[in-house]
C-alpha cells in the first residue's frame, strides 16, 4: 500500500486534528461527526434534567477495550465506539461518564498507533510502499478508517469534557447554565493543551 493510496483513505476520512486543527464551533462538530458516522445524539436520555439516572449512564458505558487488530472485530469496534459517543456526547452530558469515555478512546488509540502494519505504513518515505497481500490490505484500511474515528471520538469527547457549562442545543446535567466567560470557541491543536480563543 503506497503513501499515496493512504492519502486517499486521509481525504476519504479527513477529520480535524489528524492533518491540522479543531474549532469547535457549535453546529459544525455535529454535522462533521454525522458525516463520519460517528453516531452523534440527538435525544435526551428521557430522565428530565436534574440529572437523574446519571449513575446508571456511568455503569453501562460501552467497552471499546479489546485486541482490535484480530480479524473480524473492525466492524464490531466501530460499533463500540458509536455507542459511546451517542451515550456520553449526546445532547446530555456529565463529567463522569465524559472522562471515563475519554480515557477508553485514547487508550485505545494509543493501542492502535503501535500497531506494526500502521507504523510501517506512516513511516514510508514518500514514494515508496508496502508490499501487502490482499487480506493484508484490507485489514489496514479498516484499521486506518477506525484510527480516524478515534481521533475524532477523542476531539469530541475532550471538547464536551473541558467545556463545564451548558450552553446551546448541549446540557450539562452536573453544570446546568451557561457561564459568561465560556462564550469563547474551545481551540484543540495536535501536540497543545486544549485552550479557547475569543469569538470574533
Amino acid at each position: 500500500l503506497c503513501q499515496k493510496a493512504l492519502r486517499g483513505l486521509q481525504r476519504r476520512h479527513r477529520v480535524a486534528g489528524i492533518a491540522g486543527d479543531a474549532q469547535d464551533r457549535g453546529g459544525g462538530r455535529q454535522a462533521g461527526l454525522a458525516r463520519q458516522g460517528i453516531g452523534y445524539s440527538v435525544l435526551c436520555t428521557g430522565k428530565g434534567r436534574d440529572g437523574a439516572g446519571a449513575s446508571e449512564q456511568d455503569k453501562h458505558l460501552p467497552d471499546i477495550s479489546g485486541p482490535v487488530a484480530e480479524p473480524g472485530r473492525l466492524e464490531h469496534q466501530r460499533q463500540l465506539l458509536r455507542q459511546l459517543c451517542w451515550q456520553v456526547a449526546g445532547v446530555e452530558r456529565r463529567r463522569a461518564p465524559l472522562a471515563s469515555a475519554l480515557q477508553q478512546v485514547r487508550q485505545q488509540r494509543l493501542t492502535l498507533d503501535h500497531w506494526p502494519q500502521l507504523q510501517q505504513l506512516h513511516q514510508l518515505p514518500p514514494g515508496e510502499c508496502l508490499e501487502l497481500a490482499t487480506g493484508d490490505r484490507q485489514s489496514l484500511r479498516g484499521q486506518v478508517d477506525l484510527q480516524h474515528r478515534l481521533v475524532l471520538a477523542e476531539l469530541l469527547i475532550e471538547a464536551a469534557l473541558f467545556r463545564s457549562e451548558s450552553r446551546g442545543g448541549h446540557y450539562r446535567t452536573d453544570v446546568p447554565a451557561a457561564q459568561p466567560y465560556w462564550q469563547r470557541h474551545t481551540v484543540q491543536q495536535r501536540g497543545r493543551v486544549i485552550s479557547t480563543a475569543p469569538i470574533g
